[in-house]
């Protein structure tokens, strides 16, 4: 192995009540049980290779045992890298194995993705990226997607920005494949899904100053399509009253915008916030969620060539839910009060070795971030990397 060659390898662990999302964004609350991971990284030139595989076992919070095995690997090729232009190409895949008393059996998935990313410098102050990707799934099968961006520098250190993109969401395995009833609703699944598309529009501007200060304004407007959400059915002649199943609906419509800035104090401390807006209409555009108005994240983060660590603050607004019937009609809409919680990562660096602590939700402040989850509390993570 040349000097060239860089590998590193981490391994990390997780013990506490955290919420993890089983491939897609439904969320179930782990308690007293374990997260692992690990990956490896391999750098050669202009070729980049990653491996990573995550476990989480443990008992959610009705108390139904969950095991998921999570294999991800990808590979990315720099075809071309010069100051005129970058050319990449990249492939890989995902492996999902699920197994929990809220499905039949175990199910497992495997999808494979590639990809190719072109930037081209046209002028001094104009930059053109494009890119499109293709990917397999299971179930939704092909999907191309592609996203084009220009960038226009105005002046050192200030550049506009806008993009456009297609992006999808599969439906998660317990969309698919859920089957369990808790009085006095069923849930099951729907192995006719299709993907949830979004129409990405944004345009942004950032901005680096001399006084160490770095700005940034974003401003999207999405459109969805096949919107992946929940309704309910009344069953008269059943001995549970409801059955609830996920359905691809209409177009909806979401805009937003998101800032941030971050200050170099010194060399070693950095201070950073990011404040997020999203725009709701709970009578119609709310379908999935919870969803949050409004999101505040400071941070303080100290670097150095031996210790190093960051404090975090999150604090976002009431969030909103809402669920379908079978008449595409409201059925009822729900809500999470607003919370806040703090975030402490500690870690020390020495020779190839790299070891980190973080404790997630440090004064244990109680709140929930799914509609029927019990309440969730703190949990940590302990890292360790080296390279090679």
């Amino acid at each position: 192995m040349s000097k060239k060659d860089k590998i590193n390898f981490s391994f990390g662990l997780s013990k506490g009540d955290y919420n993890f999302k089983p491939h897609g964004f439904v969320y179930l609350s782990n308690r007293d049980g374990y997260q692992y991971i690990s990956s490896l990284t391999y750098k050669k030139s202009n070729l980049d290779l990653s491996l990573t595989w995550q476990k989480i076992q443990g008992n959610c919070s009705t108390g139904s045992s969950h095991h998921l095995d999570f294999l991800r690997n990808q590979v990315t090729f720099h075809v071309i890298n010069n100051p005129k232009q970058q050319l990449i190409f990249g492939f890989g895949f995902d492996y999902f194995r699920l197994k929990s008393k809220f499905m039949d059996g175990t199910h497992k998935q495997f999808l494979y993705h590639s990809f190719i990313e072109n930037h081209y410098k046209l002028n001094g102050n104009l930059i053109l990226m494009s890119a499109i990707r293709f990917d397999h799934h299971p179930i939704t099968e092909e999907h191309l997607t592609p996203k084009i961006s220009l960038i226009y520098s105005f002046k050192p250190g200030h550049s506009l920005r806008f993009s456009w993109g297609r992006a999808f969401k599969n439906p998660s395995l317990f969309q698919v494949y859920k089957n369990f009833c808790i009085s006095p609703v069923c849930h099951k699944g729907n192995k006719k899904l299709d993907a949830e598309k979004i129409d990405v529009f944004e345009l942004a501007y950032q901005a680096y100053f001399k006084t160490n200060f770095y700005f940034s304004f974003s401003s999207y407007y999405n459109i969805y399509h096949d919107i992946l959400v929940s309704r309910s059915f009344f069953l008269s002649s059943h001995p549970y009253s409801f059955q609830v199943r996920s359905y691809n609906d209409k177009r909806m419509y979401q805009y937003g915008f998101e800032t941030e800035f971050s200050w170099d104090i010194t060399d070693m401390l950095t201070i950073k916030c990011n404040y997020s807006y999203l725009h709701l209409d709970k009578d119609r555009d709310v379908i999935w969620g919870p969803l949050s108005a409004h999101q505040i994240n400071l941070g303080i983060i100290k670097s150095g060539s031996r210790f190093f660590g960051a404090f975090w603050y999150h604090w976002q607004s009431e969030g909103h839910y809402s669920l379908r019937s079978s008449s595409r009609r409201k059925a009822k809409i729900d809500h999470l009060p607003s919370y806040n919680y703090a975030t402490i990562n500690l870690g020390y660096k020495f020779s190839k070795y790299t070891f980190s602590f973080l404790i997630e939700n440090v004064f244990n402040d109680k709140h929930r971030e799914c509609i029927h989850c019990s309440k969730i509390g703190t949990y940590f993570t302990f890292n360790f990397s080296i390279n090679f």
